[in-house]
């Protein structure tokens, strides 16, 4: 029989926002004392990371050493899954680990890292995604060029308009997306200039966000 805290874990799964809601809170409230089932519960896939990210992002920065333990772990699933939390936590020590990770063998788990560090829009990130644009894995400079987006600075500009030339087609989709937001008048040239890219993906991209700049509500 399933104890109440593995219930409140389940119901996190649930597709009733009320009662995902209230399962959120319970664990929260316990706090500390639910860390370790709940980070059991991630390891096993019992719960995804989009659902239980909120409860880890409530309890706070408790959290921050079990899941950095995780991070730091040999399984490269473990290691994905709790970038990601780290990331929807937000505290600032998760950082400086997140950092350190992005130099791990395991290409995905170098992908995620730039994703989460992304999400921090911390100056300190800057360095590490921009060298990760020179990652021999495309997926870690897709990502690394889409985490840089979050960040209007002249050198990452530079840097995501290089990027419009890598040879493979994912990054340049990235830089892309990463540039559509870009408040720099010169931005719209180069958008221009990727509609004739001799990838049809990359194309489509750039129009769309040519669009998206002029306001007009577009998926790409």
């Amino acid at each position: 029989m399933a104890t109440d805290t593995e219930a409140l874990i389940q119901n996190l799964n649930s597709d009733d926002d009320k009662v995902r809601r209230e399962a959120i809170l319970a664990l929260s409230y316990d706090g500390e004392k639910v860390l370790s089932p709940l980070i059991q519960a991630v390891r096993d896939d019992v719960v995804s990371v989009g659902a239980v990210s909120e409860v880890f992002k409530q309890i706070g920065e408790k959290s921050i050493d079990p899941l950095t333990d995780m991070l730091h772990s040999d399984n490269n699933d473990y290691q994905r899954k709790a970038a990601h939390i780290l990331s929807a936590v937000g505290d600032s020590r998760a950082l400086v680990q997140l950092i350190i990770t992005l130099d791990d063998e395991d290409e995905t788990v170098r992908a995620e890292v730039a994703s989460a560090l992304g999400g921090f829009r911390d100056s300190r990130a800057m360095g590490p995604l921009l060298k990760a644009l020179q990652d021999n894995s495309d997926l870690v400079r897709g990502n690394a060029a889409l985490a840089l987006g979050n960040f209007h600075d002249e050198k990452i500009t530079d840097a995501l308009l290089m990027s419009l030339e890598d040879k493979e087609p994912l990054v340049r989709r990235s830089a892309i997306r990463a540039l559509a937001d870009n408040p720099a008048e010169h931005i719209v040239s180069a958008l221009t200039r990727m509609t004739r890219d001799d990838n049809e993906s990359v194309r489509q991209t750039a129009a769309a966000a040519i669009q998206h700049r002029k306001g007009d509500s577009v998926a790409f």
